[in-house]
This record gives C-alpha cells, structure tokens and sequence, in this order.
C-alpha cells in the first residue's frame, strides 16, 4: 500500500495542491472542507456553488495533507438531494471533446449497503433518467458489485482501437472497422484487474482523474494511466435539467457513496498524463507515503 503519512505539510507549502489545479484553468473546483453551513464552495473563480445535503457530514478528515476537512457521505438506497452535494447544470460544463473530471475519494467500504444496484457515482455531470436512457454524460464511479472503479462515458461515435488480426473473423473485423456506422452509447473504462482500483479497498485514498479529447478515453488511478480506449467521437445527450453531483446521482435515482470525497474538479481540456502525475504528487505531499487513512 506505500508509506503512512503522518506529518503536515510546511506552512509555506499550505496551498501547493489548490495552486496546481488552479494553474490548469478548472471549470469548477470543490475542496468540499466546509465545516458548517449547506454551501459547497467553488474555488475556480467561475461561482459554481453547490448545495451540501442535511445528511452530508461536514468537517471529515481531510483527503490529503494540504487539506484540513472533507465531507463525509453517509451512503443510502437512493441519491437524494439530502444526501449529496448537487450543482445546478451550466453550459461550461458541457463539454463535446475536451474534459477532465478529477476527485480524491477515500471509500469506507467498497460493498454494496442496503438493498440497491451498487453502482456509486462518486462525481458526475448528467443524469441516469436521460431521455436517451443512457449512463451519466461523463462521471467517475465506483461498482460495488463488481468491486471496481472506472470512468464512463456516455459518446455518439465509435470505437477506433486497433483490431489484432488472427484468423479470418479477426481480419473480417479489421476490414469493416473503417465502415461501421457511429453509435450512442455509454462506453465504460473499468480499472485493469489486478491495479490497485479493481479491487478498491476500504479506507484507502485514491486519486481518479478520467480524460477525453475526442479521440481517447484514459483513466487515472494514483498518478498514473490505468487503462485507455480510444473511441472517436463527442459527448452527447445534455439535458437542461442535468447538473454536477458529487456523492451521488443529480436525480433520485441509484446509491450514496459511503466515504469521504474532496478535491473534486472539472476542466475545459484534456489534461496531460503530466499534468495527472503532477497533481498526484503534490496532492500527497510528494513524497508521501501509504495511501491508507
């Protein structure tokens, strides 16, 4: 799991990790370390406040060292507005080919509690309810069912990844890949078997950071890239009632996470796997130690 850390970062490295998200231009940014009070603050400058749920607990521990609180989501069957964080929907954040979602979260278990689906929406913009019936437009989320992390995407387009020629059914497929019509589908990027987010454990931090830039998908776990697909397209299928939720869905519908989350950001741009690997670094103290707290 790596190294405990257990000591505070110097007080003239207080704001590093707020200043590396900054510097990349977020849409929106909550540090989520309200103590009291039912405003979840946006630092990006853009006032995207949200509204923090009665349930929601305030003044958790924080994600990260640079961080003195974060909010604690207490779980439940269904995501309602008592028990998560919800932003009213904006165009900025409805993004086509550029984006970045990005959270800290630390699950106090990775089961599913209670009698739903256990799929978790950790921090999403969209809604299950579409009029499409699709997924979220893009989210970070946690399967407890299947016990994995992953990044969903809901594209009109179609999947380009290269197709390993075999045999003839392989080589049929190569050969009509250039042809196939694009389609409207939610495609999900699962974290690799084996990595440290399938299967997530309890009471572990993770930093998630999924990216597109209308061409590939690729999905962040701790710094580094987890899994990529390419998938050429654009987001699609924005609703006027969507809006940006943390803990839990926009909408009455699916669980609450049952964890603490801080640190969530949405930018207009595809960020770097340097960039990812940066904020992670900072984001730890640098040179941090174990991931459980």
């Amino acid at each position: 799991m790596g190294m405990l850390w257990s000591c505070a970062l110097p007080a003239q490295a207080a704001e590093r990790y707020r200043d590396a998200v900054l510097a990349d231009h977020p849409i929106a940014y909550f540090r989520l370390d309200e103590r009291s009070g039912a405003i979840a603050h946006d630092s990006s400058g853009h006032h995207f406040d949200g509204v923090i749920g009665a349930r929601v607990s305030r003044g958790r521990p924080g994600v990260i060292p640079d961080a003195a609180s974060s909010l604690g989501f207490n779980g439940g069957d269904r995501s309602t507005k008592d028990d998560v964080v919800r932003v009213r929907g904006n165009a900025m954040f409805e993004r086509a080919q550029q984006l970045t979602i990005e959270a800290w979260v630390v699950p106090d278990t990775t089961k599913i509690v209670g009698n739903n689906s256990g799929d978790v929406t950790l921090a999403a913009y969209g809604n299950d309810d579409a009029p499409d019936k699709l997924h979220c437009r893009y989210a970070l989320e946690l399967d407890e069912h299947s016990h994995v992390l992953y990044f969903p995407l809901t594209l009109e387009g179609k999947k380009t990844d290269r197709v390993q020629v075999t045999g003839p059914r392989s080589l049929a497929t190569w050969l009509r890949q250039p042809f196939e019509p694009s389609t409207r589908e939610t495609h999900m990027l699962y974290a690799e078997p084996g990595t440290v987010a399938n299967p997530p454990q309890p009471r572990v931090r993770y930093h998630l950071v999924g990216t597109y830039n209308g061409e590939t998908m690729r999905f962040y776990v701790n710094g580094r890239l987890n899994r990529e697909m390419h998938v050429r397209g654009r987001v699609v299928g924005y609703a006027a009632r969507n809006g940006f939720s943390i803990g839990g869905e926009y909408v009455d519908l699916n669980p609450v996470f049952r964890g603490r989350i801080g640190e969530v950001a949405v930018y207009p741009s595809t960020l770097s796997e340097a960039r990812v690997r940066a904020h992670y670094r900072i984001g730890i103290g640098e040179a941090a130690a174990d991931q459980r707290v």
